[in-house]
């Protein structure tokens, strides 16, 4: 009997309306700002735009722990947006270490701060520590 494959994203993506994590808003401390969780965000996060590399996975179910994750990470800076300054008017940069299956991570995560000053949160980077 051959088993189903699970398909992630479509996991992932429920669990996030399910638990009312699309949609949440969180106050950073560092930027003193309220940053919202949104579907746009998510949905850049959960494209296939990543391809299919080893830590596809593991940044698709760290969806799951996001606002702790983000809420606990550590403020890198701002970077100003020189390509489309007129949409976005740059990134705030966070880092952070989390664990997932009993492997340690380094998470890049970025806030984009929009010219209608709303704060759109995305996934960068994760590399195993």
């Amino acid at each position: 009997m051959a088993t189903k494959k699970i398909d992630v994203r479509k996991e992932v993506l429920k669990y996030l309306e399910d638990n009312k994590i699309i949609g949440k808003r969180l106050y950073i401390v560092p930027i003193q700002k309220i940053v919202t969780i949104n579907k746009r965000g998510i949905k850049h996060v959960v494209s296939k735009k990543y391809g299919e590399n080893k830590h596809q996975e593991i940044r698709l179910r760290l969806l799951k722990n996001i606002p702790k994750i983000l809420s606990e990470s550590y403020y890198m800076g701002f970077d100003k947006n020189t390509k489309s300054p007129n949409q976005v008017l740059g990134v705030h940069n966070f880092y952070a270490i989390t664990v997932y299956n009993k492997k340690m991570y380094e998470v890049w995560l970025k806030v984009k701060e929009t010219r209608d000053l709303t704060f759109v949160y995305d996934m960068g980077i994760i590399r195993e520590i």
